[in-house]
């Protein structure tokens, strides 16, 4: 009822004349059916008319083929190519330290002396017993010579001549003898003098000249780092995947603004059982030496590489009860296409089936899209 309805019945109940009031009253009745029939005559044709589908709005990108490697992130520790332990074969006080610590070493060169003036003196004791060992061994060879003589003249008996041998053998028996404590009193003193048996970098003195070393005891250690050994770990379920000669990209904490490759030389034949992991090595050159041993370093093992792969923003993956879709966009409208994916990275996935490049493919709004649903692409990045 319009307001001018309203204001008609309010006006007609204060006429003065009866007639007047029922002639307009039914008027007013007649004008209100007409209002109310008009009213529902238009809700009857709405509900009769097709509802209009709006289109969804979305974000598309065009799939593309390109590069995408499997690569397994791991952490390890940086160890020397090879470390020499210096340490002395004989009890004795060090005398001196001819090497500076945190320097280049060659191979042979004198590191620590021990003091020798004991293994010295007893050598030159050994040597005064030889000389007099090696003339009492002349004597009795000579006195056994003129008792053979002797005995092939029928001049002598045999036991004279024998004993003679005897004497002669027993003599020469204490010339070996001392012989060999002089060459063992040399290797004693050779022992005194510690080189280094490879090239490297010298590591911190143990020791001070003046302290008392024992045998087995650390004086310092030599490190070859030219090439460095990175240990890490990888999941057992990339046993089948590795082998020596794959390469790893590292970076190290101390030098941020840079990165290393290794190349695995070794595969550990057996999976470790608490961790469930298996060992790996690899080699990383270090011919500047700025490298050092004991080094936490991060490590990305590249598994596998594929060229040509189809590839799409990973926000496109619809997640399903039996794996993932996506949505294509074809003549305006979203086509539900089920999916099987590949290798992945972070923000990007290969798509191995059910996608060809160059397709049409909704990145962002799918989460109100259905199948055959109309789109609006507002962005295409």
């Amino acid at each position: 009822m319009t307001k001018t309805l309203r204001s008609l019945i309010v006006w007609n109940m204060y006429l003065p004349c009866f007639r007047i009031r029922l002639l307009i009253a039914a008027i007013l009745f007649a004008a209100i059916g007409l209002v109310t029939n008009g009213c529902e005559s238009g809700k009857q044709d709405d509900a009769d008319s097709p509802p209009r589908q709006r289109s969804v709005s979305v974000t598309t990108f065009t799939a593309e083929t390109g590069k995408i490697q499997e690569v397994v992130h791991a952490v390890g520790t940086m160890e020397a190519m090879k470390d020499v332990e210096i340490r002395p074969e004989i009890s004795a006080i060090v005398e001196k330290i001819h090497f500076q610590e945190g320097a280049q070493v060659s191979a042979g060169e004198l590191l620590f002396t021990l003091e020798s003036d004991e293994i010295r003196r007893r050598l030159q004791s050994l040597q005064a017993q030889l000389d007099g060992a090696e003339a009492e061994a002349e004597r009795a060879r000579r006195f056994y010579q003129r008792r053979r003589e002797l005995f092939s003249r029928n001049v002598i008996s045999a036991e004279t001549r024998d004993k003679a041998l005897a004497d002669y053998l027993s003599a020469n028996s204490r010339v070996d003898q001392i012989e060999a404590q002089i060459l063992e009193a040399k290797e004693t003193l050779k022992k005194t003098r510690l080189a280094s048996p490879i090239d490297g970098i010298a590591g911190a003195h143990r020791v001070d000249p003046g302290d008392y070393a024992s045998v087995g005891d650390l004086l310092t250690t030599v490190f070859k780092i030219d090439r460095l050994s990175l240990s890490f770990t990888v999941p057992e379920r990339f046993a089948g995947q590795v082998k020596p000669g794959q390469l790893a990209r590292i970076e190290l904490p101390s030098h941020p603004e840079k990165f290393y490759q290794g190349k695995i030389y070794y595969v550990s034949p057996q999976i470790v059982e608490t961790t469930r992991s298996l060992p790996l090595k690899a080699w990383v050159e270090n011919p500047d030496r700025t490298l050092l041993p004991g080094a936490y370093a991060a490590v990305e093992l590249i598994i596998e590489t594929r060229n040509n792969a189809v590839l799409i923003p990973e926000e496109a993956l619809v997640p399903t009860r039996d794996g993932y879709g996506i949505f294509v966009v074809e003549d305006g409208m979203a086509r539900w296409r089920e999916v099987n994916i590949g290798l992945r990275r972070p923000g990007t996935v290969e798509i191995r089936q059910g996608l060809e490049p160059g397709e049409i493919v909704v990145r962002t709004g799918h989460i109100n899209l259905a199948d055959g649903d109309p789109v609006k692409v507002v962005s295409a990045p």
